[in-house]
């Protein structure tokens, strides 16, 4: 895993263009929060902790993953954006610094399966209607702010991301 930064006041990791992503069939995104890692969110903000779009636009037809810090707790959740609107699970986790995640999402006919684990074990599962998955082409999304605010304070992790 790499370290990735979103300065403060910037909404974007460097740097902001993957490849295309071909045949795409799963993502995996894997994580580990240290003491670097110190985001404190509005109530309703979320970074995204990467994904993939089926779309040049990421806000629309994406599927994500949602993360963000409440007071000292670490939250995940499955984020979706469908036709320029926002649906994420509010069944989230609580996560633990220094604790390693791997977090894939998988198309299933016309749903998502998320599934968090720890490196060992599975942690948490959600299961989510998609049916804008598209078998030909995607496009990587990297670790973002987006939406109306930015971090305050730079904002850093160990993290990589994988299409298959």
């Amino acid at each position: 895993m790499n370290r990735t930064t979103i300065k403060a006041n910037q909404p974007f990791s460097k740097p902001l263009i993957k490849p295309v992503a071909l045949f795409p069939k799963q993502v995996k995104i894997e994580f580990r929060l240290d003491d670097d890692s110190n985001y404190f969110a509005h109530e309703n903000d979320w970074y995204k902790l990467g994904g993939i779009s089926f779309s040049l636009k990421p806000d629309k037809n994406a599927a994500l993953v949602g993360i963000r810090q409440v007071a000292e707790e670490w939250q995940i959740v499955p984020y979706l954006n469908i036709d320029n609107g926002r649906k994420f699970d509010f069944v989230n986790f609580k996560l633990r610094k220094y604790q390693y995640y791997c977090m894939t999402i998988t198309p299933v006919d016309e749903v998502l399966v998320y599934e968090l684990s720890d490196g060992v074990d599975l942690v948490s599962q959600w299961v989510l209607y998609f049916n804008r998955w598209n078998n030909f082409i995607g496009f990587p999304r990297k670790f973002y702010a987006g939406g109306d605010s930015f971090p305050l304070n730079d904002f850093s992790l160990e993290w990589n991301q994988d299409i298959y």
